[in-house]
């Protein structure tokens, strides 16, 4: 990644792949999930749910998204999380498909606890690979605690990224 600019979080959501149990909790947000099913339910959990985790948000302006498409769930946001099943193989595609699909300056993260994101760097460049991280959101919620960590290459440039933009639209 040649620039070293903060990815702007004005007016770019948060993506969140996969709608499970974790990724239906982690933020107001586009949530790509391909299974029409668990799309639903976890669109109606963020809208019946959210004021557990932020009382200040009412329900009508709870901004979420669906979609069953990677590209447009991702392709304008800053900070991307990926939270597929636990398996090597799918995170490694998983960060493949996102290289393709977000912007250069997005920052790419696994809810991953039991894979190191360097793990899942094998089908990316070398310049999409620092731009990975893992960023583990606790349950429940309202702790509002994230376990970040990165490799040598990126630890301390991301994590003034998702520290600054943590606090800035509450994610």
């Amino acid at each position: 990644m040649a620039s070293r600019e903060l990815p702007s979080p004005a007016n770019r959501p948060v993506a969140i792949l996969e709608g499970g149990v974790l990724g239906r909790r982690i933020a107001t947000v586009h949530i790509r999930e391909p299974d029409t099913k668990q799309l639903a339910g976890a669109l109606q959990y963020v809208k019946t749910k959210l004021w557990r985790y932020k009382p200040t948000v009412s329900a009508d302006r709870v901004d979420v998204e669906g979609f069953r498409d990677l590209a447009p769930a991702v392709g304008d946001a800053w900070l991307v999380v990926e939270c597929v099943p636990e398996r090597l193989g799918l995170k490694i595609d998983a960060f493949a498909e996102l290289e393709k699909a977000t912007r250069p300056d997005a920052i790419l993260a696994t809810n991953s606890s039991s894979f190191r994101s360097r793990e899942l760097t094998a089908g990316v460049a070398p310049d999409t690979a620092r731009r990975i991280l893992n960023a583990h959101y606790v349950i429940p919620p309202e702790f509002e605690v994230t376990f970040l960590a990165g490799s040598h290459q990126n630890i301390k440039w991301w994590f003034g990224c998702i520290a600054f933009h943590k606090l800035s639209v509450g994610v």
